[in-house]
């Protein structure tokens, strides 16, 4: 009983690190966000911010990682190469996920946020979306670059703008254009 009260405070205490940071990084770039203002703002001892994280950066990185299963969630109930159906049914997903969190995808997609993040992001998407078809050539490993930093581009947009067009619309558009426009190249 004693451990899983234990557990309850450590991940309540986690959670308001959390969201101090998060708020923080509405305001400024991580480089300028201080431990002590993180521990003020969720109201916790610096000691106990030591016992968790060695610092603001991997307290980001665990931000990042979480973001990362809960999208790789979404997205491995899919098998690649998968029909338009499919791949606007899981394009969708993510994009509620994204709208569902708005304010930290805002957050960790700008590009003052952890160009990392993106990149990892990326990477584990490509892994996913290539890994199951096998190798590809140099010219499809661009095109795949394009189509992904293109997407999300577009989904940065999508948020700055306050999500003003349907998340269906702009699965669609994430899926036709990156679809016919890695189609239209093959060779």
């Amino acid at each position: 009983m004693n451990s899983k009260k234990t557990d309850r405070r450590i991940r309540y205490t986690k959670m308001m690190l959390r969201q101090s940071l998060i708020e923080l990084l509405e305001e400024k770039n991580i480089s300028k966000i201080t431990i002590k203002e993180i521990c003020e703002r969720a109201d916790i001892n610096r000691g106990t911010f030591y016992s968790h994280y060695g610092d603001q950066y991997e307290l980001l990185k665990e931000i990042e990682a979480n973001v990362t299963a809960e999208i790789m969630e979404y997205i491995s109930g899919y098998s690649f190469p998968a029909d338009e159906s499919d791949s606007l049914k899981m394009m969708e997903r993510i994009i509620k996920y994204i709208s569902n969190n708005k304010r930290l995808c805002m957050i960790l997609l700008d590009e003052s946020g952890d160009r990392d993040f993106v990149k990892n992001l990326i990477a584990i998407v490509k892994k996913q979306f290539i890994g199951s078809a096998g190798t590809q050539s140099i010219k499809e490993e661009y095109l795949y670059c394009f189509a992904a930093i293109g997407s999300i581009g577009l989904l940065e947009k999508w948020l700055r703008d306050g999500m003003k067009i349907p998340s269906r619309d702009i699965a669609e558009m994430v899926i036709k254009l990156s679809g016919r426009g890695l189609s239209a190249y093959k060779s």
